[in-house]
């Protein structure tokens, strides 16, 4: 009886000593001593399940229950800590500065984001070169230019009261619809959508900031239905 409970109590320290290391803040189910199974997404683990198992509002192909979180979202999938989770997480994932490492991962864009990250939609090169032309600033419209490197001439300080904040080489840095200069946002100028539902789930979530627990339920949605916003 003395060697049963010797061997219980040595199994018990032994869990309580991962939960030390691994940084979990609850003592998971335990069943002859092995710890609780965490979600796997293709053969990966996908800890963000634990806390984001609910969420809707998904196309089918961006569906957590098929891709997971963190293949978006980066982070540290298998963590059980919220913070040791989030860390390096990126928050707007489809900007082009993390896209190939995003949207444009092997098994999804990569050729996409490869050929929309040169492309005039992302560069805006040849109206940097005549509105700098235009102004007088250059001898002929000629030249290739990037939209991010814009200094503050005249014809840049045009070009980024008018048209920086629209194209996609333009950062998306917030949660939630772009202001009129954050309308850019790489993948996402086009294929991120917040309905009301959305919106609604959002501002909850920015609302009740202070509570660890809470989670949005509605994610906007990320599809080829493209509105004319």
């Amino acid at each position: 009886m003395g060697e049963f409970f010797i061997k219980r109590i040595s199994s018990f320290l032994v869990i309580l000593i991962i939960i030390f290391f691994t940084g979990c803040h609850e003592i998971p189910n335990v069943n002859n001593s092995n710890l609780i199974e965490l979600p796997h997404i293709q053969g990966k683990v996908e800890s963000c399940l634990i806390c984001h198992s609910k969420m809707q509002g998904f196309s089918e192909g961006h569906e957590p229950d098929s891709i997971g979180c963190s293949v978006c979202h980066g982070g540290n999938a298998s963590e059980t800590d919220k913070l040791l989770a989030h860390k390096n997480m990126v928050p707007v994932p489809g900007n082009l500065s993390n896209a190939s490492t995003t949207c444009g991962t092997t098994n999804c864009h990569p050729a996409i984001v490869a050929r929309v990250s040169t492309s005039m939609m992302a560069t805006l090169s040849g109206m940097i070169s005549v509105d700098k032309w235009v102004f007088g600033e250059i001898p002929l419209p000629i030249g290739n230019e990037k939209i991010t490197e814009i200094g503050q001439s005249a014809s840049e300080v045009h070009l980024r009261n008018l048209c920086a904040g629209c194209h996609i080489g333009n950062e998306k840095t917030s949660h939630g619809n772009p202001t009129w200069l954050e309308r850019g946002g790489g993948c996402n100028a086009c294929h991120l959508k917040y309905n009301e539902q959305a919106l609604s789930s959002l501002h909850k979530m920015k609302m009740q900031a202070k509570n660890d627990t809470t989670v949005p339920i509605i994610h906007p949605s990320i599809d080829l239905n493209i509105s004319n916003d």
